[in-house]
């Protein structure tokens, strides 16, 4: 596959439009070389995936909320004592359906009200019941959130990387461990500028009030801006090789040393004289 189609193809699926002027001039300046499909292309393409991707893959979700679920696990299982017989907790343990165990305890504790009336004891009970249920969906929801913070951080980083390793006036030494060398600078860049990273938008914010732009030289400041100066300032940019500077000089006939071009002026100008 062409390097330019590879590129096109992943900067589409990240929502950059075909028609966009910066787009186009960034895809003509690329090299036209071919990148190997088994080895470049294909892993690209295959094993990165977009934010809206990753919140439709069913396995991606099934991962997350059983990760989530697990620690609901923890908390819900030294309740079911209070409430059943070993016999049923033990049949409950064998079940990986986390709901199925509230529904349990929610039927328990109802059972127990009927069973002693509307004492302030069950009332009491069913409160904290209530409560723990209510706790556990709340702990649930923020350990997905942070799972699903955590996925969109890694998957942007990673398509800094391919922005880093796909440059060709990038260093070997910046692209080597698939740019990872690269991005620990970044963030460390980040954190010295005083800012944090809105993955969502690639802009940059504050770190010390996140609902406020980072400005640098009356400029705001993006991911792109703080990718160049760290480039810049671990001389992970490429350097050409210096003008050969050298002056090579002559001796006219009058003894007087002059550059190879005045020597050749002064010959010029005297056969002129003639």
């Amino acid at each position: 596959m062409k390097v330019k189609d590879l590129f096109k193809k992943m900067a589409v699926r990240a929502g950059i439009p075909e028609t966009d002027a910066k787009f186009i001039a960034a895809v003509d300046a690329l090299p036209d070389f071919d990148v190997d499909d088994e080895s470049v292309a294909n892993p690209l393409t295959n094993n990165l995936i977009t934010s809206a991707e990753a919140e439709a893959d069913s396995k991606i979700k099934g991962k997350f909320t059983a990760e989530a679920l697990n620690g609901i696990d923890a908390l819900v299982n030294p309740v079911l004592a209070e409430f059943m017989d070993q016999a049923e907790i033990d049949a409950l343990k064998g079940d990986k359906m986390t709901t199925k165990k509230l529904t349990k305890l929610i039927e328990k504790a109802k059972a127990a009200k009927l069973a002693t009336g509307n004492s302030a004891e069950t009332a009491k009970a069913m409160e904290n019941l209530n409560n723990e249920i209510a706790k556990l969906k709340t702990d649930k929801d923020s350990e997905i959130a942070t799972l699903t913070s955590k996925h969109k951080r890694e998957r942007y980083f990673d398509k800094l990387a391919v922005k880093v390793t796909s440059r060709n006036d990038v260093t070997d030494y910046a692209k080597a461990k698939e740019g990872k060398r690269v991005l620990a600078d970044f963030e460390d860049m980040l954190d010295t500028l005083g800012g944090v990273l809105d993955v969502e938008t690639g802009k940059v914010m504050k770190k010390d009030d996140p609902t406020t732009a980072l400005f640098i030289d009356h400029k705001a400041v993006d991911a792109d801006m703080v990718m160049e100066k760290t480039l810049s300032d671990n001389k992970y940019i490429k350097v050409s090789d210096p003008a050969d500077t050298t002056i090579v000089t002559t001796k006219t006939s009058e003894g007087v040393n002059q550059s190879s071009a005045a020597a050749k002026n002064l010959s010029l100008a005297k056969d002129n004289t003639k």
